[in-house]
């Protein structure tokens, strides 16, 4: 679990929040189905814009919800351990608004890194 942020107040994300730990949280990843991955991400997104007609109040059981749903998943394919690691251990530590915008921004750039991977996989293999 990766803290976020070098200056909170001023929202001042860690350096490598979004380059080196995301590529690490990204490696633990790489396997989960990609329709999960996005399944979750537009969970979040949705929430994320959510909050630019609801106040943060409003919208944080529904960010804390993600864990009962991601449980869900993991519940019907052990294969999603992973992902449910990851939601979990970052939804646990959103605690205002801040947390919140700087974990949708974390979870973009692993998204990001496990496409390149997933890419980068399938060129060794010789696919396209």
């Amino acid at each position: 679990m990766p803290e976020y942020f070098k200056d909170k107040e001023n929202f001042i994300l860690i350096p490598n929040l979004l380059d080196n730990k995301a590529k690490e949280e990204a490696e633990k990843l790489k396997n989960i189905n990609k329709n999960k991955l996005r399944q979750f991400y537009h969970e979040i997104k949705n929430l994320e814009k959510s909050l630019e007609h609801q106040d943060w109040e409003f919208v944080k059981p529904f960010v804390k919800m993600v864990k009962a749903k991601i449980y869900y998943a993991y519940g019907r394919d052990s294969k999603l351990e992973s992902l449910r690691n990851f939601l979990e251990s970052n939804i646990n530590q959103i605690n205002d608004e801040k947390d919140f915008r700087a974990f949708c921004k974390f979870f973009e750039a692993v998204l990001g890194f496990i496409y390149g991977l997933k890419e980068e996989n399938n060129n060794r293999r010789g696919r396209r």
